[in-house]
């Protein structure tokens, strides 16, 4: 498993270096998880101190870049035709969103009606004329005028519901245009159906200086069914590429082969990483033998940040198999996005110098940010994982890629960048061997790479999905949300009206323009109400050192003493024990239960409290104060939650989130005037069931309590135990 610690004082033997090689640089021990969601002004202060650029390194960067962008201009004068529909239907018109929201949606769609009501939907809602005429290609302006007869034909025809035949029938053309289109559009960005299909066309491309790394789209498997389809089309893939390359000398010379882990395991997460690290590492050599036998590479591709762990625990495993010594074409990729990825440069030159290996480092920006912000703000986290300005990205690429290129007896970087200063500042930071690679996907940045490869003499490898249209999606729509981009530099580079200077701009004179700060327009993940309520607190259980403190937590505790309570006071004589519902031999504690008569006695005459008279500022402050006791003893509630109620960790969180949220949410709905000043009801009754203990016992009580009501409070009689600490 990945240890946490970096260590930094290996002295296993190393593979064979020149002087020059022999100089890289030790790695400091920092702790990768450490980075997770450590500030963003923190990580981008060691970012800038590690990339070593000088204001005369800027300067000389800028100039190179401006060149580059300038030659690229020179030889490209027109964008290719699905260049050109992204520069016309950007993300940033209104028409641009309802195109990708269309593809998207057409993807998923099985059925024609269904399919025919979206397509009525998103092209009768647009304004397509003002895009008319307004492109330099002529095939856009004549999509153009296909959109706003389109458009006409939904208006004339009845609209999004259009249901009579003559509609039917049009709608029959319409989508079968509309499927052409999408069909030209993944033929941009999918080298080929097949890998028999993908290695027949990139040899017509392919040059001295031009390589392929070959990935089969697909992933997310959810079945066992679907990772064993995946399986075989990746051994497929790699027994074809064994077969039909000329390979001699090292891997890096060679083809390669990307692979997804997520498309090999259906639980590849970290609940379960003791049956899906031993089952991906058993898949994983497979390919790797094929692809060593053969000479070529295999890439371990990046996915979302939760599985960054896992990921290296598997590399780390193949690292050091036996049966892949000797063998230089081992890769993984590293997401600059992410804040952690300092760090895990450090670990993986610290690993592969500890295996004594040269392996393959892909450096990317990172492609699911929007996801990954979403994800944050859904699970409560303090920080986001992933940088939120793209200059901040761009600042910490550049500390990576000096790490990588300070590890060359090591490390062989791989620097996937359709970015014309990225591509300069790694030229500059490089040494004079140019033991280096630059990578771009298919149908992307093409203009830049042949400059490069032309005036630099460097090589270039080409991402190059290959898959069916079913398994298309996930991949296509990142590759429109990149193009779409109005801040795309692919989409900006052969706009004649986006001056160089803002295509060359430096990243670190940016991020230091606005002091390193994380973007203001992004609240925190916890503050997605303006300031008026915050979120409660989340734990990420898909990162291991808070997944083993909870864990860890769950172990250490006493049985728990409960009892009724009536106006403050414990209440009740008849003792009832509480067992564990997935462990009944396990005693979580016991509890004092009331009769019906102190119910209608004691309990409803001490319910004729002062409360409803306390001003609803007050009532409010109370339960905000609750809602803040409860957050700090969180982890009194998960332990209950779990042992008490039976619920797995990852939904005990989700539970006491949401009292928490419960209790702030009406602490501050109490004090609309609309409520504050109704009169109270009087006493209210608050039944609970079991499966929520709760946020649903929770939920009902402070309800009442906002608006002035009293209560009498009644848990599920198997989760006695998470009432009582919550009316304490």
């Amino acid at each position: 498993m990945m240890e946490n610690t970096l260590n930094t004082q290996s002295t296993l033997a190393k593979p064979a270096a020149s002087p020059a090689q022999s100089q890289g640089t030790q790695m400091p021990n920092r702790v990768v998880h450490d980075f997770y969601v450590r500030s963003e002004a923190d990580v981008l202060g060691l970012a800038v101190s590690l990339a070593r650029l000088g204001r005369t390194d800027q300067a000389a960067i800028a100039d190179s870049a401006a060149a580059l962008v300038a030659q690229i201009r020179k030889q490209s004068a027109s964008p290719a035709l699905v260049d050109a529909l992204l520069q016309e239907y950007g993300l940033s018109a209104a028409e641009g969103v309802a195109l990708m929201r269309l593809s998207e949606a057409l993807i998923r769609t099985p059925d024609f009606d269904t399919a025919r009501l979206l397509i009525r939907d998103k092209l009768g809602a647009a304004d397509w004329a003002g895009h008319a005429g307004q492109s330099p290609h002529l095939l856009v302006n004549q999509a153009t005028n296909s959109l706003r007869l389109s458009a006409a034909w939904v208006r004339s025809s009845g609209g999004a519901a259009g249901a009579n035949l003559l509609a039917k029938l049009g709608d029959k053309v319409l989508a079968s245009a509309i499927e052409s289109a999408m069909g030209v559009m993944a033929r941009h960005f999918v080298l080929g159906r097949t890998i028999e299909e993908a290695v027949a066309h990139a040899p017509q491309q392919q040059g001295t200086q031009i390589l392929y790394s070959y990935d089969m789209l697909g992933e997310a498997a959810l079945t066992a069914a679907d990772a064993a389809r995946y399986f075989e089309a990746y051994k497929i893939a790699a027994e074809h590429i064994a077969s039909n390359s000329r390979v001699t000398g090292s891997a890096t010379r060679a083809p390669s082969i990307s692979v997804k882990l997520s498309a090999l395991h259906p639980r590849y997460e970290l609940a379960q990483a003791d049956i899906c690290v031993p089952a991906l590492t058993a898949r994983l050599l497979d390919l790797a033998s094929i692809a060593k036998a053969a000479g070529f590479g295999l890439t371990i591709d990046a996915e979302e940040v939760d599985r960054l762990e896992l990921s290296l625990d598997i590399f780390k495993a193949l690292l050091h198999a036996p049966e892949l010594a000797d063998w230089d074409g081992l890769g993984i990729v590293v997401q600059a996005y992410q804040r952690r990825a300092v760090p895990v440069i450090e670990w993986l030159v610290t690993e592969a110098r500890a295996a004594g290996r040269l392996i393959c480092v892909r450096l990317v920006k990172g492609a699911y940010w929007d996801s990954e912000v979403k994800r944050a703000q859904e699970l409560g986290l303090e920080s986001y994982p992933v940088f939120t300005r793209k200059e901040n990205t761009d600042v910490n690429y550049l500390a990576c890629a000096r790490l990588l290129l300070d590890a060359p007896d090591c490390i062989y970087p791989q620097f996937a960048t359709h970015n014309a200063h990225t591509a300069a500042a790694v030229l500059h930071m490089a040494d004079a061997s140019r033991r280096l690679e630059f990578q771009r996907l298919h149908g992307m940045g093409k203009e830049m790479h042949e400059v490069l490869c032309g005036s630099q003499g460097v090589t270039s490898r080409i991402y190059a999905p290959v898959g069916q249209h079913k398994d298309l999606l996930p991949y296509l729509v990142r590759r429109l949300l990149e193009n779409g981009a109005n801040s795309s530099f692919v989409n900006q580079l052969l706009d004649p009206q986006t001056p160089i200077e803002t295509l060359i701009a430096d990243p670190i004179a940016k991020a230091q323009a606005h002091d390193m700060a994380a973007n203001p327009k992004l609240p925190s993940p916890r503050d997605q109400f303006g300031g008026k309520r915050l979120l409660a607190a989340g734990a990420d259980l898909t990162q291991r050192h808070i997944a083993d403190a909870k864990q860890a937590m769950l172990a250490d505790h006493a049985p728990y003493k409960a009892s009724s309570i009536i106006a403050g006071q414990d209440a009740g004589s008849v003792l009832h024990p509480v067992v564990n519902p997935a462990n009944p031999a396990q005693q979580v504690g016991v509890y004092r239960a009331v009769t019906g008569a102190d119910v209608a006695q004691a309990a409803v005459s001490a319910a004729q409290s002062s409360w409803p008279n306390m001003p609803a500022a007050a009532r409010a402050q109370c339960l905000a104060k609750a809602a803040d006791l409860l957050e700090s003893d969180a982890d009194s509630f998960l332990r209950l939650c779990v042992l008490e109620a039976g619920k797995t960790l990852p939904d005990a969180v989700a539970e006491v989130r949401e009292a928490i949220d419960f209790s702030r949410y009406y602490a501050r709905e109490a004090q609309q005037e609309t409520l504050a000043d109704r009169p109270p009801l009087g006493v209210v009754a608050c039944i609970s069931p079991w499966n929520f203990p709760l946020a649903i016992f929770l939920g009902q009580v402070v309800a009442a309590l906002s608006v002035g009501n009293t209560v009498l409070a009644k848990p599920a009689p198997q989760t006695p135990l998470i009432a009582h600490l919550a009316v304490k």
